[in-house]
């Protein structure tokens, strides 16, 4: 079994996560310069913790398509 490592990447990937985080503020702040109304968005139910973002929004949602059951595998 072999280590997995992130090898000097884990400053770039902090990069990328600053540079999204600047390209969803300019469009929330794009969007309110024609559109007077409440800005939202509404993250799926695995993903709502790496929205960095959130504070930029007035209404912050969740898409919570949680399994209702477990998938049979065998024949009932």
């Amino acid at each position: 079994m072999s280590q997995v490592t992130f090898d000097g990447n884990i400053e770039r990937m902090n990069q990328r996560s600053a540079l999204i985080k600047e390209e969803w503020r300019n469009l929330v702040w794009e969007v309110r310069t024609v559109f007077s109304g409440r800005v939202t968005y509404a993250a799926n139910f695995d993903e709502y913790t790496d929205v960095t973002w959130w504070p930029y929004l007035d209404v912050m949602g969740i898409n919570a398509y949680f399994p209702l059951r477990s998938v049979c595998t065998h024949n009932e």
